[in-house]
């Protein structure tokens, strides 16, 4: 909105929002039964103003949702706003949803689909020490507390009475924390830390070893991030160290 136009909402008894405080993609519920918008603008051209107005019941109890479970296919599974995005999900719900990390496990849990009505529906993530709502393309590791005991994750969809949209899927692909195999061919491109999963686990201990090939030099390009100072790689040749990512500034 440019600096010379002006934008109130009001209701029969007070100014709601205007230019300074308004919000982008935030629901605003107006309990009165009247409701006036003003828009001055000066002379641009471009849209200043785009909203749409639904009527909702006012403390209309929230319903267990029609979320699911699925794809449940080697300690891997996806959950769902609901079975057929096509449709859309239901008004007035509320979704509630655990995942267990055990020791020796961990999962790569990714936003795959993301529909839902920007800034009324809310899609949160809790794990006890951070929460936020998740939207597209959100991508995070779930792990055991390092002293290897279980964690609990907590995932929350909650929907109001008015528009609503196709939905959501996360995936969860579950990571056994267990190391590639320790022998590299030659004939290798690419080969990963863990067994089953581009994620590290934490609290291990993985050693490889190149077996010896017919060309004289081998290229060896390491790939790795969110590396900290508790973690390392360290490369040896004929028992020589010759890379330490402790030792890189």
């Amino acid at each position: 909105m440019s600096g010379s136009s002006h934008f109130q909402i009001y209701n029969s008894t007070e100014l709601l929002v205007n230019e300074r405080s308004v919000k982008i993609n935030h629901g605003y519920y107006n309990a009165d039964n009247f409701i006036q918008i003003n828009l001055m603008k000066d002379n641009v051209t471009t849209t200043q103003f785009n909203a749409y107005i639904s009527v909702v019941k006012q403390n209309f109890a929230k319903l267990d949702g029609s979320c699911i479970v699925t794809n449940q296919i080697n300690g891997s599974f996806t959950w769902a706003s609901n079975g057929n995005l096509s449709n859309g999900y239901d008004n007035n719900i509320v979704c509630n949803f655990a995942v267990i990390v055990p020791h020796g496990t961990s999962y790569l849990a990714t936003v795959d689909q993301y529909s839902v009505e920007t800034g009324v529906d809310h899609l949160n993530y809790d794990d006890g020490e951070y929460d936020f709502e998740l939207n597209y393309h959100y991508q995070f590791v779930l792990e055991s507390y390092s002293d290897g005991t279980n964690r609990t994750y907590f995932f929350e969809f909650i929907t109001d009475g008015s528009y609503t949209a196709s939905g959501f899927v996360i995936s969860f692909v579950e990571n056994v924390c267990e190391c590639a195999d320790s022998i590299i061919s030659c004939n290798d491109i690419v080969h990963t830390v863990m067994k089953s999963s581009a994620s590290i686990c934490p609290n291990l201990i993985c050693s490889f070893t190149i077996q010896p090939c017919e060309t004289p030099f081998i290229h060896l390009s390491i790939g790795a991030k969110d590396i900290t100072e508790f973690d390392f790689i360290k490369v040896y040749s004929n028992e020589t160290l010759i890379f330490n990512t402790q030792l890189i500034k």
